[in-house]
């Protein structure tokens, strides 16, 4: 008997040892990233935690919140600025023509994206009528959201990226503005002015701030809100000192001739640490964007297509509940 608890005291005490050393030498690569002769590697791990809902204590522990402001620089609250210097608005088609030869409208490009820090996933839909919002309705305190496949399943759809902010329990309610279908679907406040993006009726995707009874007004029929704005009527909005984390991100995009981006950004992970919303910017201009807005991130980004998930979850729990998503609809007689 002596004997064993003399063996269970030693692996115990190996076990405790280890542990201490390895809670000092990542306090010490903390430490060294906080503190070294890399200011930039600083405020790109800086900005990155504290996007996210876990890892925050990771910058907290070691700055000030009024020393993480400075670094983070408004994260999460950047305003359209287009940069005027770089961008003649006058030069961009802002028009977008949604009149797609019939034989091209099931036509669903997939491409992979790749950059210095990430790998990730766009979608390029020619029709922009077969792209809306699709939710786990009924949105109930303690309900539970669906993940992102079974919104596609329930709702026949061929592909889907994850929409809109919720709260943290269950994917159950969404945050901020839902509207499906030219129903308003939830509004957390309808006296505020949401940053949205969706569709009108035209099928022209809109970003702008608007409350949710301008943007039924206006003739939206289907959106979200969320931020930044990426892209507006063909300026790229510029976040030059803003947001430097690399995390997992979700777009949305409209090309001149409709046609509909949707991009997923792998994070997190040795092979695709993520992206910053200034990489968001690069890759739907080069794909043509003349309007994008940033979605939501971090472990719900993905990408469903053909019934299968095509990008990487960062969690460890695998794809979360989620309550909105835009989803692609099938093709009438290709089901």
């Amino acid at each position: 008997m002596n004997k064993v608890l003399k063996i269970i005291s030693r692996i115990f005490l190996v076990c405790f040892t280890a542990g201490i050393f390895g809670v000092a030498f990542v306090y010490g690569v903390l430490t060294r990233i906080h503190y070294g002769p890399s200011e930039a590697a600083r405020n790109i791990f800086v900005s990155t935690v504290m996007e996210t809902y876990n890892g925050r204590f990771l910058a907290e522990w070691f700055h000030s919140e009024e020393k993480i402001k400075e670094i983070t620089k408004g994260i999460g609250r950047i305003d359209f600025t287009p940069d005027e210097d770089t961008v003649k608005v006058e030069d961009i088609p802002t028009d977008v023509s949604t009149e797609i030869p019939d034989e091209k409208k099931p036509e669903i490009e997939l491409v992979n994206i790749s950059g210095a820090t990430y790998n990730g996933k766009l979608l390029i839909v020619s029709d922009p009528s077969r792209v809306s919002v699709v939710t786990s309705q009924p949105f109930e305190s303690n309900g539970r959201g669906l993940k992102l496949k079974e919104l596609a399943e329930i709702s026949n759809s061929v592909a889907a990226i994850n929409g809109g902010a919720f709260a943290d329990n269950g994917g159950d309610m969404p945050m901020g503005l839902a509207i499906s279908n030219g129903e308003i679907l939830f509004c957390a406040d309808e006296n505020r002015k949401y940053t949205i993006v969706g569709f009108n009726g035209e099928n022209k995707l809109i970003t702008d701030k608007m409350t949710a009874e301008e943007a039924i007004g206006s003739g939206i029929r289907d959106a979200l809100s969320f931020s930044p704005i990426l892209v507006k009527d063909g300026v790229p909005t510029n976040v030059s000192g803003y947001s430097l984390g690399l995390n997992p991100r979700t777009a949305i995009g409209q090309r001149a001739d409709g046609a509909v981006l949707l991009l997923v950004i792998d994070g997190r992970q040795p092979q695709s640490l993520g992206a910053t919303y200034q990489d968001l910017i690069d890759i739907m201009v080069e794909y043509g964007a003349i309007n994008a807005c940033n979605l939501d991130g971090g472990s719900s980004s993905l990408m469903v297509y053909e019934g299968e998930v095509i990008t990487k979850c960062c969690s460890l729990y695998g794809p979360g509940r989620i309550p909105t998503c835009f989803a692609v609809a099938e093709v009438p007689g290709n089901e």
